[in-house]
């Protein structure tokens, strides 16, 4: 995460993770939002939460919306 990635400052948490305002290293080095999921103790010996794979699937399906309050 931060060889790709300089946090900025912290936006936001809830019971999953944090929100971070961020800037992509190297190339364009646009400012973006990164979230950090909270990962559970037993993850490894359990796999992947249920709720970051929802999760992920929703923010991957979210980049192609144009709404003022979806960060882009």
């Amino acid at each position: 995460l931060h060889v790709r990635y300089e946090l900025l400052a912290e936006v936001g948490q809830g019971s999953h993770g944090r929100v971070y305002r961020a800037r992509r290293l190297g190339g364009d080095q646009r400012l973006l939002a990164v979230k950090k999921f909270n990962v559970p103790a037993d993850a490894s010996a359990n796999g992947i939460p249920a709720f970051m794979i929802r999760e992920v699937a929703l923010l991957r399906k979210m980049k192609y919306f144009n709404h003022p309050n979806i960060v882009q």
